[in-house]
């Protein structure tokens, strides 16, 4: 599903025709719809409660410590990318630390990804190839926070 975004912004990146990028957007957009229609009507609701040992987040903490840890969460992934070691297969509970942004790596991480967006958004009109991985980048990062 991430695509649905990712493949009409390629489309406009790599040809220079808004009506085949709309085409591609429409066409990916109604394929999506369709795909949510019949999942939700053939499924049965399976929601369950998320306990905090599988996600820290959901314990009341305080929006501000959510959203600090996230960002701070979110310099270890990078590093990650850059870097893949130490890799686990369980980052729940007690594997990275709840912080609030007194933490000056929750600041940093707030400032790259909102200059991160900015970056993206200006290299949108010159196609540029750096914006486009930004996009990439940010689109799936938007996509796990939507799951």
């Amino acid at each position: 599903m991430a695509f649905v975004g990712i493949l009409p912004l390629a489309v406009y990146f790599f040809r220079n025709n808004i009506k085949t990028t709309a085409i591609s957007a429409i066409g990916l957009g109604a394929t999506a719809g369709l795909f949510y229609a019949i999942v939700f009507a053939l499924l049965p609701n399976m929601t369950r409660e998320t306990i905090f040992i599988e996600n820290p987040l959901v314990a009341d903490v305080g929006v501000g410590t959510q959203v600090a840890s996230s960002f701070y969460w979110l310099t270890h992934y990078l590093r990650l990318l850059l870097v893949p070691y130490p890799l686990a297969f369980y980052y729940g509970y007690n594997q990275l630390p709840a912080t609030t942004f007194g933490n000056p790596l929750a600041i940093l991480s707030l400032v790259l990804h909102l200059g991160l967006v900015g970056y993206a958004v200006w290299g949108l009109k010159t196609r540029n190839l750096l914006s486009f991985a930004a996009f990439i980048y940010l689109g799936g990062l938007y996509y796990s926070l939507t799951l």
